[in-house]
């Protein structure tokens, strides 16, 4: 008998008026409550993570393939809506590593949270919640089986039960190329207007960071450049760098940017 070992999140948005929830946990030994925003500001929008870790242990060579959880955590956080994307890779893999995921799976499991609240959040319908409520579910998949059954078939049961998103970079030569709309004229700073109003009016903020595109009490500094992808969505200079340098993805379209496999 061997055992191995593998994680599995799911992700919900949670209707507090309708959430029914009962359920009980142990509380972890380094609580999660150290990140928690003490006071809520009234002009701040926030992320409330519900999240649960559970360990579940499954016999993939059994028939009746019966999963049994044996451990369960529970935590809520709550972080500062913008703070949270501007650096959502870093913040979810340090709270994965906190309640116990193993490093080498804290980087994609890491991507398909940030990935899934950054695509909430932009939805037009939130855009006036102060407080975004997501549920996530991170299941330690614990199997047991047989050293000899075949190795084949072992395989591909193993790969239809994963469900890890592998993520890849977008070529430098892509992300260098990507086309900058902030010029300077006498000291101050112009914006290049891009194609259609709706799409101005949507284009307000960074979707990365949240924050404005451009601030009139700043200028030349490289954190406020404003670049535009071939899709035509514009980000912060620093904040589509950072997202390109681990997924070649537009964060609002999909678009696909090159890849060193392409």
């Amino acid at each position: 008998m061997a055992i191995r070992a593998s994680y599995e999140c799911s992700m919900s948005l949670v209707d507090q008026e309708n959430d029914d929830s009962t359920t009980t946990s142990t509380p972890l030994a380094n609580p999660l409550s150290i990140y928690q925003a003490p006071l809520l500001q009234q002009q701040e929008c926030y992320f409330a993570f519900r999240i649960e870790f559970v360990h579940v242990l499954r016999s993939i060579n059994n028939v009746d393939n019966n999963n049994i959880p044996f451990e369960t955590y529970q935590e809520w956080l709550i972080l500062p809506r913008r703070n949270y994307l501007a650096n959502s890779s870093r913040i979810t893999q340090e709270i994965l590593r906190r309640i116990g995921v193993e490093p080498d799976f804290t980087g994609e499991l890491a991507l398909q949270i940030s990935s899934f609240a950054l695509a909430t959040a932009t939805q037009p319908r939130f855009a006036a919640s102060r407080v975004l409520t997501l549920s996530l579910r991170v299941s330690a998949m614990i199997d047991l089986y047989d050293d000899d059954a075949e190795e084949e078939e072992e395989e591909e049961e193993y790969a239809d039960q994963s469900l890890i998103i592998r993520t890849v970079p977008a070529t430098k030569l892509s992300i260098e190329a990507l086309k900058e709309l902030n010029h300077y004229n006498g000291g101050d700073e112009i914006i290049i207007s891009w194609d259609t109003t709706s799409e101005q009016q949507q284009q307000q903020q960074c979707s990365v960071c949240m924050e404005k595109l451009w601030f009139e009490d700043q200028c030349c500094e490289d954190d406020r450049k404003v670049v535009q992808m071939p899709c035509s969505h514009v980000y912060h200079k620093d904040c589509i760098v950072r997202w390109l340098e681990t997924s070649h993805l537009c964060p609002l379209c999909r678009y696909a940017m090159p890849t060193e496999t392409q």
